[in-house]
């Protein structure tokens, strides 16, 4: 909805501005998870906050889900200022906090992946399919993603809001596990191992 609001002027370019984060300001920490660079920015965050916030919703409650998202989204934006420090937005830390603790409650859930392309000049005609992937993998391929934008650069993208609001939801879940705070009826990572 804030990005929308700000897209129709509802809320002031300039009060949205005041949210990105730069700083150490609880303000900034917590506005900039409701900013976005883009439509497709939006889109690419909640499509992975459906797939995996949901069962991790489940898991932890309504009540708690909420809290423990901003909570994800303020240790991604703790990580970025620490090891970053350029101005960032968007929800990515909160988001890459809940696929951290889907690795640990749920690695081994069944994932239904789409994709397209199309290459006309080697004369590949649109192409598109669905396949089906066990959670680890993707989430896998995910952080492989983050760990080489950390290494060559490139893009507008906050990897280290990424990797700290991941690490973080594995510490999350972990202790989650290890305190019988949430019992999940699939096997977790430690049952796994």
């Amino acid at each position: 909805l804030v990005f929308f609001f700000i897209v129709f002027e509802v809320i002031p370019e300039e009060d949205a501005v005041e949210l990105i984060l730069q700083d150490w300001n609880l303000e900034q920490l917590i506005g900039s998870m409701f900013l976005h660079g883009g439509l497709f920015h939006l889109i690419g965050n909640m499509i992975f906050l459906w797939v995996f916030g949901n069962v991790v919703c489940g898991t932890v409650r309504n009540i708690a889900y909420p809290f423990l998202y901003l909570f994800l989204g303020i240790s991604g934006a703790a990580a970025h200022l620490a090891f970053d420090g350029n101005p960032a937005l968007g929800a990515s830390g909160a988001i890459n906090g809940i696929v951290g603790m889907a690795l640990i409650l749920f690695p081994v859930n069944r994932l239904k992946c789409w994709y397209a392309f199309s290459m006309p000049l080697m004369g590949v005609a649109w192409k598109s399919d669905t396949f089906q992937t066990k959670a680890y993998w993707m989430i896998f391929a995910w952080v492989v993603f983050d760990i080489l934008g950390l290494i060559f650069g490139g893009g507008n993208t906050a990897h280290w809001a990424h990797i700290g609001g991941f690490s973080m939801g594995l510490i999350v879940a972990s202790l989650l596990i290890l305190f019988n705070v949430v019992q999940t009826f699939d096997p977790t990572l430690f049952d796994i191992l």
